[in-house]
């Protein structure tokens, strides 16, 4: 490099956590194995579905004659026993069996959508307050923060070896955006801001509501506060009712 022998090989490894060469644990391991024990479940759901439906005849009673022992079931065929006593009937399995392993399908796909396979489950009705709803994504998008961090730090040591490479001496750096989910604001939050802004509270000035807002991406990341306001009073007024 530039001249000079290296002493080192520049080659970087990423993995999950860090930029070692050791062999880390893939994220979704944990979500594969659970996926595999339902895949099974599965299989044997639907296998236990598929003797359940077919209907098996039943002959309780009866001796066949001799030399003829093949009995045919059809609209063109008749049963008819010498035995009063002899009974036909449908073997008809309940399937009691099958609903624990439906209800434990159903534990391993919620457990799935615990460990990130969220499409597997459906929305909640209920409505989920804003901080809850934060804590709840802020764990799913913690590991995929990692490994945003740990290939920033790749790629900031690979595009600066390059850099050097190229006879510059110019600090690089690269930051992934770890933000994965935009930040949602209730109306009871919106409201709150809007009467500390009314009242004057500390922190709530022009700038601070408009640094807030634009923080939680109600407001383009672009837009200053002067253009903002110049939209603002560039508005035509209205009157009441229209």
């Amino acid at each position: 490099m530039n001249g000079k022998p290296l002493d080192f090989i520049p080659f970087i490894f990423i993995g999950i956590d860090d930029t070692t060469p050791s062999v880390d644990e893939p994220p979704l391991i944990d979500l594969a194995d659970v996926n595999i024990a339902h895949y099974r479940l599965d299989a044997d759901h639907k296998h236990g579905l598929h003797f359940t439906g077919l209907p098996t005849p039943v002959i309780s009673g009866y001796t066949p004659p001799e030399g003829s022992s093949d009995l045919y079931i059809g609209s063109t065929a008749a049963w008819v026993f010498p035995d009063p006593n002899a009974k036909a009937s449908y073997l008809e399995f309940a399937g009691q069996g099958l609903s624990a392993i439906k209800e434990e399908k159903a534990n391993l796909e919620n457990q799935m959508a615990i460990l990130g396979a969220r499409l597997l489950a459906s929305e909640k009705k209920a409505t989920e307050t804003s901080q809850t709803a934060q804590i709840h994504r802020a764990g799913e998008s913690s590991v995929l923060s990692a490994i945003a961090n740990t290939i920033s730090s790749g790629l900031t040591w690979a595009l600066n070896v390059f850099s050097q490479w190229g006879g510059s001496q110019d600090e690089c750096s690269v930051e992934i955006n770890t933000e994965f989910m935009p930040p949602e604001v209730s109306p009871q939050e919106l409201t709150a801001w809007l009467q500390a802004w009314q009242s004057g509270a500390p922190g709530f000035s022009d700038q601070g509501l408009f640094d807030l807002l634009q923080k939680r991406e109600l407001i383009a990341s672009g837009v200053t506060l002067e253009d903002e306001q110049e939209r603002i009073s560039s508005k035509e007024p209205r009157l009441i009712g229209e």
